[in-house]
């Protein structure tokens, strides 16, 4: 629920002080930098509680606060229509605010607003007031107003509960839907809600707004909506420009969709030219759709332009052999043993390993090795244990965790006191995997001992591998180590080890009883006494102790 804040909240209190017999007289004079502090903080709230002193002011600060409540709302366009009806229906709305002449406005008080100069927004206010006279008034205001600037304000107006203020609106609404695009554009958030409205039906608007904007005269409009900010604008503008669409406009329509940051937009776009173009049209789009930054959309375009253009499918299929996506990487193998049989996969990639072009084809090529190399490839792979970039480290790690764990399983435990902590990762992620790698001398030495922070608590990580008693030893070992963030760390695991310890019935062994025995001795000030209690009462069947 958006509300004032204190320091506005404070400002329209100041505003709102008893008036003098002057100002009843002649008008109020409001304190010129109160209004441009109130500007400034920029709260759509704010605007409702302004107007009535367009009314009761002198001349001079009237247009000041008329102006005051133009900027507020300016460009704020659904986003001030939807706080403002929020706030409007809630006691919350203004907070800290216990009287303004906001709430007594009249519709006289409407249609003083629409004589001014530039009244849409000041009459655009009035249509969130509590009465359904002064809505109803506004609305009618407004649509006597020429142009589109009340239309965000009627959208809301649709939905009012009292009907002459909802059919007056849709009246107005009607009158406006053959032209001004690029306003239906801005307030499509608006339209969209319509359809969630459980008042009344809104087809009729809705369809209204869709076939003015779907107008062949208006597709460049639609197209400068795929870069809205509002993710449900941008949605529907490309629907509708995708349906409008001839084949000869689509490719242009795909083309500016796929420039869209909404990776929904780009992957429904790479589907419809898949569906629907054919030829240069197609292969301009994929050229562009290859490079895209998700995925699906590469994955898209991979296998379109493999079936639809045979006599490229190498080139295409070795580009995606390197691709840094797992599953793009995926369907090129299966695209590469449906369409070109003789490309030997795990050659490319060794072939890669050999001279890597950047870091990035390096790390893919380590990748692609260890999902289609095999154990006689892992000595390539271990020569670049010692590279001086990380990230290529790192994916040694990885890679030789699934070609020939066993043998280097020194290597992952070494790994983990490396400076980066990226390879310090790559390496726990692998041992987590092979928990027969550890044991709790070792790792126990790590975490009392390694060489970096992050060496440490990847160690701390592992005692999860060491089985269910053993591990809650080793984090109560650790909650008493005095480094922050490893006695953060270990009391999380301890909490989560009570929160599981029913799942699996083991017995401790006799070493373990006593270990924790004296753990729990000295936790004061490591463990909470609560924390203490319930670790003794599951060690109690096998200890005797209370």
């Amino acid at each position: 629920m958006a509300r004032l804040s204190p320091r506005a909240a404070e400002l329209v209190r100041a505003l709102q002080e008893r008036r003098s017999f002057g100002a009843k007289l002649f008008g109020r004079r409001l304190d010129p930098s109160t209004l441009r502090e109130l500007e400034a903080l920029g709260e759509v709230l704010v605007a409702p509680l302004l107007l009535p002193f367009v009314f009761d002011s002198e001349r001079e600060t009237a247009e000041r606060v008329a102006g005051v409540i133009r900027a507020l709302l300016a460009g704020r366009v659904p986003g001030a229509a939807f706080e403002l009806e929020e706030a409007s229906r809630s006691v919350f709305g203004y907070a800290g605010i216990d009287h303004s002449d906001w709430f007594s406005m009249t519709a006289k008080d409407v249609g003083r607003a629409a004589a001014l100069h530039d009244p849409a927004a000041l009459v655009g206010v009035a249509t969130f007031h509590s009465s359904g006279y002064v809505r109803h008034a506004a609305v009618l205001a407004l649509d006597a107003m020429p142009g589109y600037l009340g239309i965000p304000y009627l959208l809301v107006r649709l939905n009012d509960w009292v009907p002459p203020v909802a059919d007056a609106a849709k009246r107005a609404i009607l009158r406006r839907t053959g032209d001004w695009a690029s306003t239906w554009v801005e307030c499509l958030p608006l339209v969209t809600r319509l359809g969630y409205a459980t008042r009344r039906e809104h087809v009729e608007v809705i369809d209204a707004v869709f076939s003015t904007l779907k107008r062949r005269k208006n597709r460049a409009v639609l197209e400068a909506g795929f870069a809205s900010q509002d993710r449900a604008t941008r949605r529907v503008c490309y629907r509708l420009a995708r349906e409008v669409s001839t084949e000869d406009a689509l490719a242009s329509v795909v083309m500016r969709a796929l420039q869209s940051d909404d990776q929904t937009v780009r992957l429904a776009a790479m589907r419809d030219a898949a569906s629907r173009l054919v030829g240069d049209p197609l292969g301009r789009v994929l050229a562009q759709a290859e490079r895209d930054a998700f995925a699906p959309v590469r994955r898209v375009a991979l296998e379109v332009g493999v079936e639809r253009f045979p006599e490229s499918a190498i080139d295409r299929v070795r580009r995606a052999l390197l691709d840094g996506s797992a599953p793009v990487r995926e369907l090129a193998r299966y695209l590469a043993t449906k369409h070109v049989p003789s490309l030997d996969v795990a050659a490319l990639y060794r072939e890669q390993l050999t001279a890597p072009v950047d870091v990035a084809a390096a790390v893919t090529s380590l990748a692609g090795i260890a999902e289609t190399g095999g154990q006689e490839d892992a000595a390539r792979v271990s020569s670049l244990l010692t590279h001086p970039r990380a990230a290529i480290r790192a994916q040694a790690i990885r890679a030789l965790g699934k070609l020939d764990p066993e043998t280097y399983a020194s290597v992952f435990v070494a790994s983990l006191s490396d400076a980066s902590p990226r390879v310090a990762h790559a390496a726990r992620s692998v041992l987590e995997q092979h928990p027969a790698f550890l044991d709790y001398a070792t790792i126990s030495a790590l975490v009392r001992h390694g060489a970096y922070p992050h060496s440490r608590a990847d160690a701390l990580r592992l005692g999860s591998t060491l089985g269910k008693w053993a591990s809650l030893v080793f984090w109560l070992e650790a909650s008493q180590t005095g480094e922050a963030a490893l006695v953060e760390t270990a009391r999380e695991r301890i909490a989560q080890w009570l929160a599981r310890a029913n799942f699996r019935y083991t017995a401790p062994r006799a070493s373990e009883i006593s270990r924790l025995q004296a753990l729990l001795a000295r936790s004061e000030g490591s463990l909470s006494a609560t924390t203490v209690t319930h670790i003794r009462g599951f060690l109690h069947p096998w200890s005797g102790t209370p």
